[in-house]
């Protein structure tokens, strides 16, 4: 019925907390199958299945044509080129949003945060790491984040919501990363 698997369906939002989980989502809870991918397929689809407005956009949709995950380029080749690997990750994942391939991003991104740390400390960019104004402590906040959402769609029962992560990365990088980028470039 309206909003059996949280807001918004088995579209966006339907993971959050509060959406799909233990509990909440399960056989026939999204159609056929609860919450799994196809759910929020043909069988499942009309007014007010799967929430306000029938089903949300489901992976299918996610995947019907070749995307291109863009980054702003920050003129320190490390990170660019970090950037360019989870960039390709990301890209995989548009392709295909399964679990398998969103532990693959969730790979890149621990490896990727965990370097970029590393370089924020090392370079004392932001003040102290963990003062209470701390741009390092700000950013590497949200790193914990970006991590926590992936893996709560990983301990979802949930279809992989591709697109959100995706947002989440270039979010961060323009918000985020664009604001060390000057101060690596001198050091």
């Amino acid at each position: 019925g309206p909003g059996a698997c949280g807001p918004g369906g088995c579209g966006p939002g339907a993971c959050s907390p509060g959406g799909c989980g233990p509990g909440s989502c399960g056989p026939g809870a999204c159609g056929p199958g609860g919450c799994e991918p196809g759910a929020c397929g043909p069988a499942a689809s009309g007014a007010g299945a799967c929430g306000p407005g029938g089903c949300g956009p489901g992976p299918a949709s996610q995947s019907a044509a070749p995307k291109q995950v863009v980054v702003p380029t920050l003129g320190v080749p490390e990170m660019d080129a970090e950037h360019q690997e989870c960039s390709a990750v990301l890209d995989a994942l548009l392709m295909e949003p399964t679990k398998p391939r969103l532990r693959a991003v969730m790979r890149c991104f621990e490896e990727h945060f965990k370097h970029e740390e590393q370089l924020l400390r090392e370079t004392s960019f932001g003040g102290a790491a963990d003062g209470p104004f701390s741009a390092q402590k700000v950013h590497r906040e949200d790193h914990q984040r970006i991590l926590t959402a992936i893996k709560m769609q990983l301990d979802s029962q949930c279809p992989v919501r591709a697109q959100e992560v995706v947002s989440a990365f270039t979010e961060h990088a323009e918000k985020f990363d664009s604001t060390y980028a000057s101060h690596l470039q001198v050091h």
